[in-house]
């Protein structure tokens, strides 16, 4: 995972290549259909996360193991209704002796709901454990919802409007940010494999950190290809 520089406001340029990692990981999953539509499982996961740069901009060794053990199921309570929601621990453990061991519940929860064929709504929440490179903070605590609504206008042009909220904590500063977007993309498919997405997004951040708060709106044009 590789971060690009980022333009401050005065025209300085922020380096962030202490924020480059390389991620390995194995994930296992074991699942049994006691009904039809109805599957639980448990899931474990074990990782390691090598940054780029031994020592980041602050000092700290960023490089980490860790485990998550999840407990969960998927259902589908109709064709039209279908989802998964999940809850576990995670355990993080830094090669820098200062930064506190992160650890903690996460979960994920996913409905999909279909209310025509060319209509589908989801709505999704997560709480997660994260890497930073804030001095002194081993990591973040984040909590997402999310609702998406696609409508498909003809077979090969897609309206989405989206709105997402997410709370951010981070272990040891005493620091929250909460971030809030809404906006609406195109997707106009060319072809079997090339598609052209046009998004518009407004986000507003509120953070504790005095002189963070910001509001952006964000224009994208890309072409996408999918095998």
């Amino acid at each position: 995972q590789d971060y690009e520089n980022a333009e401050l406001t005065n025209g300085q340029v922020l380096s962030q290549a202490d924020r480059n990692q390389t991620q390995y990981g194995l994930r296992l999953r074991a699942a049994y259909e006691v009904t039809p539509g109805f599957r639980p499982f448990v899931q474990g996961e074990v990782d390691t996360r090598q940054f780029d740069q031994k020592v980041d901009s602050s000092g700290y060794m960023r490089s980490s193991d860790g485990y998550t053990a999840r407990l969960g199921t998927t259902f589908e309570i109709s064709r039209m209704l279908t989802g998964e929601v999940s809850a576990g621990y995670q355990d993080r453990q830094y090669q820098d002796p200062r930064l506190k061991q992160l650890r903690g519940m996460v979960g994920d929860a996913a409905i999909l709901w279909t209310p025509t064929p060319l209509t589908t709504v989801t709505l999704r929440g997560t709480a997660e454990l994260g890497d930073t490179t804030i001095a002194g903070s081993s990591g973040t605590t984040a909590r997402r919802v999310s609702l998406e609504v696609a409508h498909a206008l003809r077979r090969n042009l897609t309206v989405t409007g989206f709105t997402t909220f997410q709370r951010t904590d981070y272990e040891g500063q005493g620091l929250r940010e909460d971030l809030s977007t809404i906006g609406a993309r195109l997707d106009y498919k060319l072809t079997r494999t090339f598609s052209v997405r046009a998004s518009f997004t407004h986000e507003r951040l509120n953070s504790t950190q005095q002189g963070s708060d910001y509001t952006a709106n964000v224009s994208l044009v890309g072409l996408r290809m999918q095998f």
